[in-house]
């Protein structure tokens, strides 16, 4: 959808730009994002409903975080696809403090030893299970099984619904029609709502249990807050972890000197994995402007939507030295992968714990790999960026 230029937009900023869908983001949509830094640090596009897009990590950062003026009551574009308010999301600090709470212990310290050995066990029982075939479609063969698994197990429900949620958050994330958007979000909250009934009717020890019986300033959380805040989470669990094991085994396997780095030396996996967040940053939310204020030159106007491509962030070279190199011994690696500020990612323990554990498992059973020759991976853009298609392939010894 697109619309005309609003009065306090330059025209020099006023380009059509649709952030789902753009040259280049089918095959390299870093590289793609990476192309925006040519121009303005920040400019304004009609499409998706208008809005702002920053450019630059600076930006970037101090809108993400600075709640004070740029609100989270626009967590994603377009607008309008969103059929309950998200507490978890959408409303800021410090109100936005007590749901936080209620959904913490499940990724304590604590939780993390046993996720972690789920996750290890999933991931063996993966690899073994087609290393002697000599190839798999990485992203349907195991991306999309071992990080949805364990975050199934945390909510509890049957791993087969795996195959009727993942289609549902994948549309979700890459669709820009409104009003599909908002018809696959209804289903998912469906989805969420027969769960929470069965849960209400018989309760457990899990994430659904524990948000139902929550209270929030003294009161119980309301239906519709229950099912909201499950949904958050569901999207959460099934889209984020899945692109980023995408884009670091592409990545694998087109560079044998770093998964020789990572095979020689097992220390280097937990930078590594900060660095491919950095590097391969899969997210692009969004905040919404408090009130009318001049920022960076620009007059900003209340209610405007402003995008925040992460991995703008980790590709800046104003920010890093050799932004589109992989250095598994880069200094601080300071990233945006999961936010920063109050609503920084309650999962992103689990997230880096699941990207070492495939690290750790997969190399030193298979080594060397590579695209298969005669395919091409496909790569995607929308609110999270995503490899698609992986097709690799190793030689069985």
């Amino acid at each position: 959808m697109s619309g005309a230029k609003p009065g306090h937009v330059p025209e020099a900023l006023f380009r059509p730009f649709d952030f789902f869908a753009f040259p280049g983001s089918e095959r390299d949509v870093h590289g793609a994002w990476k192309k925006l830094h040519e121009g303005p640090e920040m400019f304004w596009t009609p499409l998706n409903g208008g809005h702002w897009v920053c450019t630059r990590a600076d930006d970037i950062e101090t809108v993400y975080g600075d709640y004070t003026r740029f609100s989270s009551a626009t967590e994603s574009l377009p607008r309008g696809a969103t059929p309950l308010p998200q507490p978890l999301v959408e409303i800021d600090p410090p109100a936005h403090d007590a749901y936080r709470r209620i959904i913490m212990p499940e990724f304590s310290p604590r939780a993390m030893q046993g996720l972690e050995r789920r996750a290890r066990e999933l991931t063996v029982s993966l690899i073994e299970g087609f290393r002697a075939a000599g190839h798999c479609e990485f992203v349907r063969e195991f991306a999309k099984h071992m990080p949805i698994g364990i975050f199934l197990s945390i909510m509890q429900l049957p791993r087969e619904d795996a195959a009727r949620l993942v289609p549902l958050a994948e549309a979700k994330t890459r669709n820009s029609d409104v009003a599909t958007s908002l018809n696959v979000h209804m289903q998912i909250l469906d989805y969420i709502r027969e769960k929470i009934e069965e849960r209400r009717r018989r309760p457990g020890d899990d994430l659904i249990s524990r948000v139902i019986r929550a209270e929030v300033n003294g009161r119980p959380l309301s239906h519709d807050e229950a099912v909201a805040m499950c949904g958050v989470v569901t999207f959460a669990g099934l889209d984020t972890v899945v692109s980023s094991l995408g884009f670091v085994m592409r990545f694998l396997a087109e560079n044998p000197g770093h998964r020789q780095q990572l095979r020689e030396n097992k220390a280097l996996i937990p930078n590594a994995v900060n660095e491919f967040l950095r590097r391969f940053s899969p997210t692009n939310l969004a905040r919404e402007v408090r009130h009318d204020m001049r920022y960076n030159g620009l007059d900003l106007r209340a209610g405007d939507a402003i995008l925040l491509p992460t991995c703008l962030h980790g590709l800046d070279e104003r920010r890093w030295n050799a932004p589109m190199q992989v250095d598994f011994d880069r200094p601080r690696v300071f990233h945006l992968a999961f936010g920063i500020g109050a609503h920084r990612c309650v999962g992103a323990n689990l997230a880096r714990t699941e990207l070492r554990v495939m690290l750790e498992e997969w190399l030193p059973r298979i080594a060397d790999f590579e695209i298969t020759p005669g395919e091409t991976p496909v790569t995607a853009s929308g609110q999270v960026n995503a490899v698609t298609h992986l097709p690799i392939s190793w030689r069985v010894h």
